[in-house]
Protein backbone atom coordinates (compact mmCIF):
# COMPACT_ATOMS: atom_id res chain seq x y z
CA UNK A 1 0.00 0.00 0.00
CA UNK A 2 2.91 2.28 0.50
CA UNK A 3 3.07 2.52 -3.59
CA UNK A 4 0.00 4.29 -3.81
CA UNK A 5 0.07 7.44 -5.36
CA UNK A 6 -2.57 10.17 -6.15
CA UNK A 7 -2.26 11.10 -9.88
CA UNK A 8 -3.53 14.56 -10.50
CA UNK A 9 -4.18 15.13 -14.27
CA UNK A 10 -2.95 18.08 -15.47
CA UNK A 11 -5.19 20.06 -17.87
CA UNK A 12 -6.40 23.33 -18.75
CA UNK A 13 -10.01 22.93 -18.80
CA UNK A 14 -12.34 23.18 -15.07
CA UNK A 15 -14.95 20.49 -16.60
CA UNK A 16 -18.36 20.48 -15.27
CA UNK A 17 -21.08 18.42 -15.93
CA UNK A 18 -24.40 19.33 -15.40
CA UNK A 19 -27.61 18.45 -15.62
CA UNK A 20 -30.01 21.35 -15.29
CA UNK A 21 -33.83 19.85 -15.83
CA UNK A 22 -34.73 16.14 -16.11
CA UNK A 23 -37.65 17.12 -17.98
CA UNK A 24 -37.81 15.53 -22.06
CA UNK A 25 -40.35 15.77 -24.68
CA UNK A 26 -39.57 11.98 -25.38
CA UNK A 27 -40.48 9.76 -23.42
CA UNK A 28 -38.80 6.81 -24.58
CA UNK A 29 -39.21 3.56 -22.67
CA UNK A 30 -35.71 2.60 -22.52
CA UNK A 31 -34.48 5.76 -20.38
CA UNK A 32 -34.40 6.07 -17.29
CA UNK A 33 -37.18 7.94 -15.40
CA UNK A 34 -34.03 10.06 -13.65
CA UNK A 35 -33.70 11.69 -17.11
CA UNK A 36 -37.03 11.92 -18.23
CA UNK A 37 -39.85 12.76 -15.61
CA UNK A 38 -39.50 15.86 -14.93
CA UNK A 39 -39.57 15.65 -11.55
CA UNK A 40 -36.61 18.00 -11.05
CA UNK A 41 -37.94 21.74 -10.71
CA UNK A 42 -35.85 23.88 -13.61
CA UNK A 43 -33.46 26.52 -11.92
CA UNK A 44 -34.08 29.81 -11.30
CA UNK A 45 -32.39 31.41 -14.47
CA UNK A 46 -30.35 34.00 -11.81
CA UNK A 47 -28.73 31.35 -9.65
CA UNK A 48 -28.05 29.53 -12.29
CA UNK A 49 -26.33 32.26 -14.21
CA UNK A 50 -24.61 33.59 -10.58
CA UNK A 51 -23.31 30.08 -10.37
CA UNK A 52 -22.10 30.95 -13.85
CA UNK A 53 -20.24 33.72 -12.67
CA UNK A 54 -18.67 31.78 -9.50
CA UNK A 55 -17.46 29.03 -12.23
CA UNK A 56 -16.11 31.82 -14.63
CA UNK A 57 -14.28 33.52 -11.55
CA UNK A 58 -12.99 30.30 -10.52
CA UNK A 59 -11.50 29.24 -14.13
CA UNK A 60 -9.55 32.66 -14.49
CA UNK A 61 -7.99 32.66 -11.11
CA UNK A 62 -6.83 28.75 -11.87
CA UNK A 63 -5.82 30.02 -15.36
CA UNK A 64 -8.25 27.04 -16.88
CA UNK A 65 -10.87 27.17 -19.85
CA UNK A 66 -14.11 26.70 -18.32
CA UNK A 67 -15.44 23.40 -19.98
CA UNK A 68 -19.39 22.84 -19.22
CA UNK A 69 -20.91 19.74 -20.55
CA UNK A 70 -24.84 20.23 -20.28
CA UNK A 71 -27.44 16.63 -20.37
CA UNK A 72 -30.32 15.75 -18.50
CA UNK A 73 -33.44 15.76 -19.82
CA UNK A 74 -33.81 17.62 -22.80
CA UNK A 75 -31.15 20.61 -21.95
CA UNK A 76 -32.81 22.34 -24.69
CA UNK A 77 -36.20 22.88 -22.67
CA UNK A 78 -34.66 24.38 -20.32
CA UNK A 79 -36.31 28.33 -20.87
CA UNK A 80 -33.00 30.21 -19.92
CA UNK A 81 -30.44 28.06 -21.92
CA UNK A 82 -29.71 30.40 -24.77
CA UNK A 83 -28.14 33.17 -21.51
CA UNK A 84 -26.87 30.65 -20.11
CA UNK A 85 -24.65 29.13 -23.39
CA UNK A 86 -24.58 32.52 -24.54
CA UNK A 87 -22.75 33.43 -21.38
CA UNK A 88 -20.27 30.54 -21.25
CA UNK A 89 -19.21 31.42 -24.74
CA UNK A 90 -18.73 35.22 -24.46
CA UNK A 91 -16.27 34.48 -21.17
CA UNK A 92 -14.07 32.06 -23.90
CA UNK A 93 -15.59 28.76 -22.05
CA UNK A 94 -16.74 25.93 -23.92
CA UNK A 95 -19.87 24.75 -24.00
CA UNK A 96 -21.08 20.78 -25.34
CA UNK A 97 -24.82 19.12 -25.06
CA UNK A 98 -26.24 16.04 -25.02
CA UNK A 99 -29.85 16.53 -27.43
CA UNK A 100 -32.62 14.74 -29.26
CA UNK A 101 -32.37 17.65 -31.61
CA UNK A 102 -36.14 18.00 -31.14
CA UNK A 103 -35.75 22.15 -30.93
CA UNK A 104 -36.91 24.19 -34.34
CA UNK A 105 -34.15 24.48 -36.89
CA UNK A 106 -34.42 28.17 -36.21
CA UNK A 107 -33.25 27.32 -32.80
CA UNK A 108 -30.12 25.16 -33.54
CA UNK A 109 -28.98 28.04 -36.16
CA UNK A 110 -29.11 30.49 -33.23
CA UNK A 111 -27.57 28.42 -31.07
CA UNK A 112 -24.63 26.35 -32.73
CA UNK A 113 -22.35 29.45 -32.77
CA UNK A 114 -22.01 28.83 -29.21
CA UNK A 115 -21.78 25.05 -29.13
CA UNK A 116 -18.46 23.64 -28.96
CA UNK A 117 -20.38 20.65 -29.37
CA UNK A 118 -23.63 18.08 -29.65
CA UNK A 119 -24.09 14.77 -29.09
CA UNK A 120 -27.11 14.29 -30.96
CA UNK A 121 -29.09 10.88 -29.15
CA UNK A 122 -31.61 9.66 -31.94
CA UNK A 123 -34.63 7.66 -30.18
CA UNK A 124 -35.93 5.36 -32.07
CA UNK A 125 -39.01 4.76 -30.40
CA UNK A 126 -40.67 8.12 -30.12
CA UNK A 127 -38.46 10.54 -32.78
CA UNK A 128 -40.95 12.90 -33.98
CA UNK A 129 -39.27 13.65 -37.52
CA UNK A 130 -36.50 11.79 -38.99
CA UNK A 131 -36.08 14.47 -41.88
CA UNK A 132 -36.18 17.15 -38.76
CA UNK A 133 -33.23 15.21 -37.17
CA UNK A 134 -31.37 15.35 -40.27
CA UNK A 135 -31.62 18.99 -40.62
CA UNK A 136 -30.37 19.18 -37.70
CA UNK A 137 -27.48 17.12 -38.08
CA UNK A 138 -26.56 19.61 -41.25
CA UNK A 139 -27.14 22.48 -39.61
CA UNK A 140 -24.39 21.38 -36.98
CA UNK A 141 -22.08 20.55 -39.98
CA UNK A 142 -22.34 23.52 -41.57
CA UNK A 143 -21.28 25.39 -38.21
CA UNK A 144 -18.50 23.31 -38.03
CA UNK A 145 -17.94 23.86 -41.34
CA UNK A 146 -17.83 28.17 -40.91
CA UNK A 147 -15.93 27.62 -37.90
CA UNK A 148 -13.07 25.81 -38.84
CA UNK A 149 -12.48 28.47 -42.17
Amino acid sequence: MKNIKLLIPRTDKLYVNWALTNQCNYSCRYCHEDLNSGNIKEPNEGKVLYFLEKLIVISKKKNKILYVEFGGGEVSLYRSFHSVIKTIHQNNGLVTIVSNGSKRISWWEENTKYLSGVSLSYHIEDIKSESHFIEVSKVLEASRTRASA
